[in-house]
């Protein structure tokens, strides 16, 4: 099992269908519809990065982060994680883990002083990301219009 840095352009078809399952585990009540030009954009302009695991050459998981100077004090470079998904039959072992410190990694190379992870209170991922020194921040409030 192998976890690099990847051009989203190269993979985004094979990891659609990841995405997909993501989405139905934790998407919210609108339609999946991943704008790929978008990712390719980002990623070409340094604001984006992607991290993909491997078993083989078959995609099992991947992380992907959104990296920028924050709007309040541009000395301050946050990174906003996109995503992490790792397939069910593949959550045993330690890519999950692996692909957390490997985008802390990337995000501390490209200069970021701060990282945050979106995800649900009381899942896995939460109670791994405390036990790995993250706080609890900002509630999120959404309304659909």
């Amino acid at each position: 099992m192998s976890i690099r840095e990847v051009n989203i352009t190269e993979y985004f078809d094979q990891a659609l269908p990841l995405m997909r399952l993501n989405w139905e585990e934790t998407g919210f009540n609108f339609e999946f519809n991943p704008n790929k030009q978008f990712y390719e954009n980002a990623q070409a302009q340094g604001f984006l990065f992607a991290l993909a695991a491997f078993e083989g050459e078959e995609l099992v998981g991947y992380s992907t982060a959104f990296i920028s100077p924050h709007q309040f004090n541009p000395a301050m470079k946050y990174c906003a994680t996109d995503a992490l998904y790792v397939r069910p039959q593949n959550r045993s072992g330690t890519i999950g883990g692996r692909l957390i410190l490997q985008t802390e990694q990337a995000a501390l190379k490209r200069g970021a002083n701060f990282i945050s992870w979106h995800t649900r209170a009381g899942t896995s991922l939460a109670s791994t990301l405390r036990r790995r020194g993250y706080l609890a921040g900002d509630a999120v409030m959404m309304k659909e219009f």
